[in-house]
């Protein structure tokens, strides 16, 4: 049995959607000359919870959450969002 586990996630793109139709997309590309951070402006805290990533990014009023989770004694990981103010 494995000590740790390892996960790659390569890309995630994402697009924040809010009720007065304005859009807000979020992620990273890496480019051959560049690395592209969309979103990362509104980026407010980055921290480790429990040794697992959380974010939080405020915008337009709001506060939202993103969270990678683990499912205990599963090959299966997810990212989880939470609006906590807004």
């Amino acid at each position: 049995m494995p000590l740790g586990r390892t996960m790659m996630l390569s890309q995630l793109s994402e697009t924040l959607a809010l009720p007065d139709g304005s859009e807000y997309r979020f992620g990273g590309y890496e480019r051959a000359d560049r690395l592209e951070l969309l979103g990362v402006e509104h980026l407010r805290e980055f921290r480790l919870d429990d040794g697992l990533p959380v974010w939080e990014f405020a915008l337009a009023g709001y506060v939202i959450e993103r969270r990678l989770v683990f499912a205990h004694l599963q090959n299966t990981s997810f990212i989880a969002y939470r609006v906590l103010e807004g």
